[in-house]
């Protein structure tokens, strides 16, 4: 008894037996989640990690979108952005790819404010072989006299999908088929 009260000052409001089951708990339900399915676990990528820019596409097509698996993959999507005294590496580390794959959408807007959220996750679910984003588009409020490339990165873990379903404001703007070879839309230039 005395010693769970020592860690509990030590570490704060809750004790350590129960912060290492809370810890494992949250663990096996990630796990069990990209499994079974439910909510997938992801991290955005910050617009300033990377001194890059994505590919330029058809402007038929409003919507960017990509499921980057390999280094190859994001070589293809993203070009880098040389800019004298600026030590961002141009990309992830390769061994990113073992675990973790970079799920991508992308619009050309016009300039939004500072601040500005233009692309958001509303939900990220997995069913089976099936990954489904939601996000929110919400245009810059006021014309820019240039447009932007805004970019929404998540980094998910590795696992292996036959389609990702992108619904954009609750409307679907594009099915990767993964399974058919399907990793853009549009497709890459040159892959």
């Amino acid at each position: 008894m005395n010693m769970e009260w020592n860690a509990h000052r030590a570490i704060g409001s809750v004790p350590v037996r129960r912060s290492m089951v809370a810890v494992a708990a949250g663990w096996w339900l990630a796990s069990a989640a990209m499994v079974f399915g439910g909510e997938v676990p992801f991290e955005i990528v910050g617009r300033n990690d990377y001194s890059n820019f994505v590919v330029n596409w058809d402007d038929s097509q409003a919507v960017f979108m990509a499921l980057i698996r390999t280094p190859e993959d994001y070589v293809a999507v993203f070009h880098p952005a040389p800019v004298v005294g600026n030590r961002k590496p141009f990309g992830p580390a390769p061994e990113l790819f073992d675990e973790q794959m970079i799920l991508l959408v992308s619009r050309v807007v016009t300039a939004p404010a500072d601040g500005e959220k233009v692309l958001t996750v509303e939900g990220l679910a997995a069913d089976e072989g099936t990954l489904t984003l939601r996000y929110r588009f919400t245009p810059p409020a006021e014309r820019a006299t240039f447009s932007v490339k805004e970019v929404l990165q998540l980094r998910i873990p590795r696992r292996e999908l036959s389609v990702v379903r992108i619904l954009e404001n609750e409307k679907p703007v594009g099915e990767l088929r993964l399974a058919e070879g399907v990793w853009s839309i549009p497709p890459v230039p040159g892959r």
